[in-house]
């Protein structure tokens, strides 16, 4: 998924990742009736 700014993220499951960098986290909401995916940037 690429976000309207260009920020790619992905889902996966952690125990087939064997190399990775965390870098952001981010709230992902999916809204069916009205078609839309709504991500939010989480501050740690």
């Amino acid at each position: 998924m690429r976000r309207r700014g260009g920020t790619n993220m992905v889902a996966f499951i952690p125990p087939q990742v064997t190399n990775g960098m965390q870098t952001d986290h981010f709230e992902i909401s999916v809204e069916a009736r009205a078609r839309a995916i709504n991500v939010r940037r989480l501050r740690f």
